[in-house]
């Protein structure tokens, strides 16, 4: 964040008797927003104990103290300077005059602090913006910064945030009108049209509406910041002064959230390369689970020209050149699967090259085989999810694409195609086998047969296995097992006879079933 001379001014004057004076040697008023756009501003952390001639300093912040030795080409490339000392600071460039004795260092660690607050605060807006938050939510982070009242509204100057004032709901029916109703009172919007200052806010950066001769608009003075965007308004954002000298303090926070507004609405909206960015934050959001209105989800929908109604699939690829520390994908091998995949949205995320895209009615398998293609022509790997048809489920199957290339390579490290409905049982045995204790899992008649394995050397639990993976089918499992019909049979009464509990019942065959799924998993996960 940039801060003005005379935002740093608003705060260090609760410590120091503080006055700005510009280049030309006159001084001006800290709490007057007007002054703002005559003070420069300073990106964070570069700040200079004492002025010194280096060249080719951008946008450098001095502090210097009376009697330090400035010649005649000391200030060269520096933008602005906090002057401490009883004698005025030197002239030739906009100061900040602290007139009183003072540590330079305790100075410079205020005005660092201030900017590492701020810093993280506008750090924060983004990172809002970047996840889609609602706006509202965005403008409701005035609040940690602002003790002041303030309120979001949109171009018709309805109300669709306002922080909480008690004390100003007390004293101002206008603003208990604004809290209970949502919206301006109609003489508040026709003093603002008839009185021209809506125009001074649209057409201006950012005004300073007060309670005077010419303005009936509001029982206090406050701030104003509208937000414009491709010529026209997007919303406003107001901070009432309802304490003196904070207006260019507020002004500044104003003027930071609507800008950010205003650059993230339009860089989402645009055509082109921003239109590609935006889809591509939009469906990051999908795929991290971060909250993402219907109405945006739909909006992403049109964007990318695809049906409400079709099947969605998630494509997880994982580059076998990529080292443990992996980064995000050079732009290079995201082309590589882009170009394959013109229909469909290709881009980094995470340590993976995740692929998004709309399955055509019945085409899900032509879609795996040219998945297929791809990893084998460049030597990846890649998890395929589900396919389902609900647009609001992309977490869940990126989750499913990251299990299946896990669990898959995990399993079958020499194949290059991961489909989840493949691993999804051996996932979830595994996170059953890990938050529950086995004998409260695996059946007693598998465990029986399991012992009878071990005592006397036999192969029941496999034979049962494969008996019912074949539907119960003597013949089909003879074959599977390589055994005469009558060996199978034999073994079949064996196992029966074992068991106390009967295979022609469904729960009970589902359970024996899921039980031997679980052992398995439980063994391939002990250690060797």
């Amino acid at each position: 964040m940039e801060l003005s001379l005379a935002f740093i001014a608003s705060s260090l004057q609760r410590s120091y008797p503080v006055a700005l004076r510009g280049a030309d040697g006159y001084f001006r008023q800290i709490d007057n927003p007007y002054h703002i756009d005559g003070s420069p501003t300073f990106k964070t952390a570069r700040i200079l104990m004492k002025a010194h001639p280096t060249k080719n300093i951008e946008k450098y912040l001095s502090i210097a103290c009376e009697g330090d030795d400035f010649g005649p080409h000391t200030l060269d490339g520096i933008s602005g300077l906090i002057w401490i000392g009883i004698t005025e600071p030197p002239r030739g460039i906009d100061s900040l005059w602290i007139s009183a004795q003072a540590s330079a260092t305790n100075v410079f660690y205020q005005v660092l602090n201030l900017f590492d607050y701020y810093n993280e605060w506008e750090n924060e807006l983004r990172d809002m913006l970047l996840k889609r938050r609602p706006i509202k939510e965005v403008v409701a982070k005035i609040g940690e910064v602002t003790d002041r009242p303030f309120w979001y509204a949109d171009t018709k100057l309805h109300v669709l945030y306002m922080s909480d004032s008690p004390e100003l709901a007390e004293k101002s029916e206008k603003w208990r009108h604004q809290k209970q109703t949502g919206r301006y009172p109609n003489d508040v919007i026709s003093t603002l049209v008839a009185s021209g200052e809506l125009d001074l806010i649209n057409n201006h950066p950012h005004a300073w509406i007060f309670d005077g001769a010419n303005s009936r608009t509001y029982s206090m003075p406050f701030v104003s910041k509208t937000i414009n965007l491709n010529g026209s308004v997007y919303g406003h954002i107001f901070i009432i002064e309802d304490e003196p000298g904070h207006a260019a303090c507020d002004l500044a926070l104003a003027e930071t959230v609507g800008n950010l507004v205003a650059t993230y609405v339009q860089h989402g909206y645009n055509s082109g390369g921003s239109g590609k960015r935006y889809t591509e934050q939009l469906l990051r959001s999908c795929l991290s689970g971060d909250d993402v209105s219907v109405d945006e989800r739909t909006g992403l929908l049109a964007m990318l020209g695809w049906s409400a109604s079709s099947d969605f699939a998630v494509v997880v690829f994982d580059r076998c050149d990529a080292s443990n520390g992996r980064k995000e994908a050079p732009p290079v091998q995201v082309d590589q699967i882009a170009w394959r995949f013109p229909n469909a949205r290709v881009f980094s995320y995470d340590i993976y090259i995740v692929l998004v895209s709309e399955i055509p009615a019945r085409g899900f398998d032509a879609f795996i085989a040219r998945i297929a293609d791809s990893c084998n022509e460049l030597g990846w790997r890649a998890g395929i999810s589900n396919e389902l048809d609900d647009f609001q489920e992309l977490d869940s199957q990126y989750g499913q694409a990251t299990i299946a290339l896990r669990k898959g390579a995990e399993r079958n490290p020499t194949s290059r195609v991961y489909l989840y409905q493949d691993y999804s049982m051996d996932y979830i045995c595994q996170r059953l086998n890990s938050e529950i204790n086995e004998h409260l899992l695996i059946h007693p008649d598998i465990e029986r047969i399991i012992n009878h394995d071990r005592e006397n050397g036999s192969e029941l639990f496999q034979t049962l296995k494969i008996y019912l993976a074949n539907e119960r089918n003597v013949s089909q499992t003879a074959k599977a097992l390589y055994l005469h019909r009558n060996s199978v049979t034999y073994r079949i009464e064996k196992i029966s006879s074992i068991m106390k509990t009967s295979l022609d019942n469904a729960d009970n065959r589902l359970s024996i079933e899921l039980s031997i799924r679980l052992w398995e998993s439980r063994k391939r996960c002990e250690p060797e």
